[in-house]
């Protein structure tokens, strides 16, 4: 099982329970006679989406469904750091527990990279 610290509270997760997306900033535009062109505007790390979830058994507890709503809540921008090397500072975009068994809830999460110190263990 694979963990994830975000804002103090450690996250289990399961195997392939995180993604990236990040699109590039890039415009692509046709013009008369067939021709066409892009430009290309980086991708800035701010465009960085993590999505975390639990998997098949990655399930987290009642008490830190309720810490990761209490810092969502909060709009705050927290630390977020991963078993793939990720070392960022994030804002939880969507939280969506869903309750599993007992005290258990299975979990996704996206997170918007605000900045970053690594990501996949490489410093940016």
């Amino acid at each position: 099982m694979e963990t994830a610290i975000l804002g103090g509270v450690t996250l289990s997760a399961g195997p392939g329970a995180l993604a990236q997306r990040w699109p590039p900033r890039e415009t692509f535009f046709d013009g008369p006679g067939g021709w066409s062109g892009s430009q290309w505007f980086d991708m800035p790390v701010g465009d960085l989406v993590l999505e975390l979830g639990s998997g098949a058994n990655g399930q987290i507890t009642q008490t830190e469904v309720v810490a990761i709503r209490a810092l969502q809540r909060a709009g705050a921008t927290v630390a977020y750091q991963d078993w793939m090397g990720n070392d960022c500072m994030v804002r939880i975009v969507d939280f969506a527990p869903t309750h599993f068994a007992a005290d258990l809830w299975n979990y996704s999460l996206v997170l918007r990279v605000r900045s970053a110190v690594t990501l996949l263990g490489v410093l940016e």
